[in-house]
């Protein structure tokens, strides 16, 4: 990796990461000096425009985070919002002029920002990542910046440091959450980190056998087995912002809305959501994809029933959690939130 001068520590860190799951980082305390908090709650640089746009510094900051599940379908949808022509991506400073990014966002679809140990001191090197407001404010023009990296939602100091940095604004910020089912989810994390030569994951490996370790004695490389205990993950974020601001849909109802019988995909939603423009949705466009096996070919038939014994409580604990809060769950249609029907909802469209 080249280390250019006008890189920052989190920045050379966030480029050197295997990849959108990053290695498990200490969590580092939050700086709370109450001088600093202050200065968030009164700050005039936190600021809506006649636009409706987020601003802080004259800087257009994330008004919606795609906070994952990793390998739930999160680059597809990012790369169907950027067909909005309100919808922008950060952008690295040393390509300020370059619209073209990876994964089919104009920009970088993952800032990989809040899962690093930053503070508040940090803030200035992360608003160089963003477009400046005058550029749309002097037009009236809407602008929705997004951050799309689903390692947020597993990391779960990020939603302390997100609720930190936005202060009295945090109220004005929308999340995207897919879920998908708790072990095929874990599966197809592993072959997609697999397939990264500086992943830290031998190649004599299989699936079989991180599963069976994680069973035996809680062995998770890059967290991949926590990455769908869901209930937890978010609760730490229920805790930061209100429930109202998350809008979640099951992994099947994001990528193929129509065979469930819904005719409004997510990413409209989400547009809705934000106000932004709508892009021309595209139905079959899929994003990092990725072969591997059956689950019942990956896994030994003994290893396979525990593992799946070990994630019964996962669908059960979430519907719990999301039928007292007031998040919006795509695609639910029946006519009350209680456990029971969440719980179809989720296991029916996962």
């Amino acid at each position: 990796m080249q280390i250019k001068k006008d890189m920052t520590w989190w920045e050379i860190k966030r480029e050197s990461l295997a990849s959108d799951d990053g290695g498990r980082l200490k969590s580092t305390p939050l700086h709370e000096d109450p001088v600093e908090l202050n200065f968030l709650a009164k700050s005039k640089n936190f600021q809506l425009k006649p636009t409706g746009n987020l601003c802080m510094k004259g800087k257009l900051i994330p008004e919606l985070y795609v906070l994952g599940a990793m390998k739930a379908s999160t680059t597809s949808l990012a790369a169907q919002l950027d067909k909005s022509t309100t919808i922008h991506f950060p952008f690295k400073k040393a390509a300020k002029g370059a619209r073209k990014g990876r994964n089919g966002v104009r920009g970088i679809k993952e800032l990989h920002f809040f899962d690093q140990p930053v503070t508040i001191d940090d803030r200035p090197s992360w608003l160089e990542h963003f477009n400046n407001c005058s550029r749309f404010n002097r037009k009236n023009l809407r602008a929705v910046t997004v951050d799309a990296t689903p390692a947020y939602l597993r990391k779960q100091i990020a939603a302390k440091r997100i609720a930190s940095f936005y202060g009295p604004m945090k109220s004005k910020v929308k999340f995207a959450v897919i879920l998908r089912e708790p072990l095929g989810r874990a599966q197809s994390a592993f072959h997609h980190l697999k397939q990264k030569q500086d992943a830290g994951i031998p190649q004599n490996m299989d699936f079989n056998t991180l599963v069976d370790m994680h069973l035996k004695n809680g062995t998770d490389i890059h967290e991949i087995m926590w990455g769908s205990q869901y209930a937890q993950q978010l609760e730490s974020y229920f805790q930061e912002f209100d429930s109202s601001q998350f809008f979640i849909a099951p992994f099947g109802f994001n990528i193929d809305p129509h065979n469930h019988g819904i005719t409004t995909p997510f990413v409209e939603e989400l547009w809705n959501s934000v106000d932004a423009n709508i892009g021309m949705y595209r139905r079959d466009e899929h994003k990092n994809i990725h072969s591997h096996p059956p689950l019942e070919q990956d896994l030994e038939e003994t290893t396979l029933t525990r593992a799946r014994a070990n994630y019964s409580s996962i669908s059960k604990d979430l519907a719990k959690l999301l039928a007292t809060s007031d998040a919006k769950l795509f695609g639910y249609t029946a006519t009350i939130k209680t456990e029971a029907n969440i719980q179809n909802w989720l296991e029916n469209g996962w």
